[in-house]
């Protein structure tokens, strides 16, 4: 089976929701092409210096990555994250990081046949506003390349507006971490500081 990568790569600095840096997308394989679009882009940085951010966490609702994929061949797609670290060199446990893939609704009823996700480490479902959500994946199982996205029986190949996805990002929600058998984020001796980190998308076309 051949394989063509296509990467996208996210250097998120301090909570910003808008893009500073240059992507550069392009990957092409005659007679097949594919393509991965970010459409809307979230933060990866987490600041620790007042009690309410240790207390609360970030929530994953109000950070969200959306992106689409255009492909003439069947794909999957691969995340990962760099190690959440401060400006001193801090580093901060992985497991605190919460991503949950979501596909646009009107297509979540063609998982299975179209596109499928693999199951994360706390099942869950839900739809909110235009995306459905799957299940909770910690961010330690991140630091490695993970296949998130995979072909259905029927193949996923298509135009971007039928391939349309999104992924919540949040961390330290003491309802989602104590699943990962992490105590508080009070409780993890947290030097005060911003933690930020990388993250990569991955389109891989399957022949």
């Amino acid at each position: 089976m051949r394989k063509l990568y296509l990467c996208i790569l996210l250097a998120l600095p301090l909570l910003s929701i808008s893009q500073t840096d240059e992507i550069n997308v392009s990957a092409a394989m005659e007679p097949s092409s594919l393509g991965l679009t970010i459409t809307s882009i979230g933060g990866l940085s987490w600041t620790f210096t007042t009690v309410s951010q240790y207390l609360d966490g970030y929530p994953p609702s109000q950070n969200r990555i959306d992106y689409e994929v255009s492909a003439t061949t069947n794909f999957s797609i691969q995340v990962s994250v760099t190690q959440m670290t401060s400006a001193t060199g801090e580093t901060i446990d992985m497991g605190n990081l919460t991503l949950r893939p979501g596909i646009i609704s009107t297509a979540y009823s063609e998982r299975g046949f179209k596109w499928d996700w693999e199951d994360g480490q706390l099942s869950s479902s839900s739809t909110a506003g235009t995306y459905s959500w799957g299940d909770v994946f910690f961010g330690n199982y991140f630091l490695t390349p993970f296949t998130l996205i995979t072909p259905g029986i029927d193949g996923n190949a298509g135009d971007a507006q039928s391939n349309q996805y999104s992924l919540r990002i949040g961390f330290g929600r003491a309802n989602q971490t104590q699943h990962n058998n992490l105590p508080p984020l009070l409780d993890q001796n947290i030097t005060p500081g911003t933690y930020t980190g990388q993250l990569t998308l991955t389109a891989i076309a399957e022949f």
